[in-house]
C-alpha cells in the first residue's frame, strides 16, 4: 500500500552513496513503490527524462548545491518535459538561508530528515494530490511563493 492509496508511487532519490540506504528505507516505509537511485545530478536528470517519476527526493545532507542544481535543471526543462515535477529535500536541521535558496530554486518542500515515515508519507501525499500553482516571474519558475504574491508582481500563473 502506498501513501496515496490510489496508484503506485515512483520516486527518484538523489543522494550520496553513504546516505542512500537510510533514505531509501524511509521512502519505502512512507509508501514509495518504485525507487530510482541517482548519486549525481547528471544521472538524476537522465532518470527524470527517461522514467515515469512522480516525485524527486533529494538528500540535502549529501549536498545542498546538488539539491538546488537538480531543482534548477528540472525547472528549466521545456514544458513538454517535466518542469512541474514535485521536488522534496530531506535535510538534518537546515539553515534558513539554505531553505530559502532551495525554495527559490523551485523545491516544493524541505522536510527534516528525522521526520517519521508517516510524516514523510503525508508530505508526499500533499505534493502529489495538491500540487501548487506554478509561476513564471523574471528568472523564477516554480511553485508559487507568498513573496511573489506580496510583491505585487505580474507573475504568470501556470497550470
Amino acid at each position: 500500500m502506498n501513501c496515496t492509496d490510489e496508484r503506485p508511487i515512483s520516486a527518484l532519490l538523489l543522494s550520496a552513496r553513504e546516505g542512500a540506504d537510510e533514505c531509501s528505507r524511509k521512502l519505502r516505509s512512507a509508501g514509495v513503490d518504485t525507487l530510482h537511485l541517482a548519486f549525481d545530478e547528471r544521472s538524476a536528470l537522465a532518470v527524470v527524462q527517461d522514467q515515469p517519476i512522480d516525485v524527486v527526493v533529494c538528500d540535502g545532507d549529501a549536498g545542498w548545491a546538488q539539491s538546488i542544481g537538480i531543482a534548477s535543471a528540472v525547472r528549466s526543462m521545456p514544458d513538454e518535459q517535466r518542469p512541474f515535477l514535485p521536488i522534496i529535500v530531506l535535510a538534518s536541521a537546515p539553515s534558513v538561508q539554505k531553505e530559502v535558496a532551495a525554495r527559490n530554486a523551485g523545491v516544493h518542500r524541505v522536510v527534516e530528515k528525522r521526520a517519521s515515515p508517516i510524516w514523510l508519507g503525508e508530505e508526499l501525499r500533499g505534493v502529489l494530490s495538491r500540487p501548487p500553482v506554478f509561476v513564471r516571474d523574471g528568472g523564477y519558475f516554480g511553485p508559487i511563493r507568498n513573496f511573489c504574491i506580496a510583491s505585487g508582481s505580474a507573475a504568470e500563473a501556470v497550470r
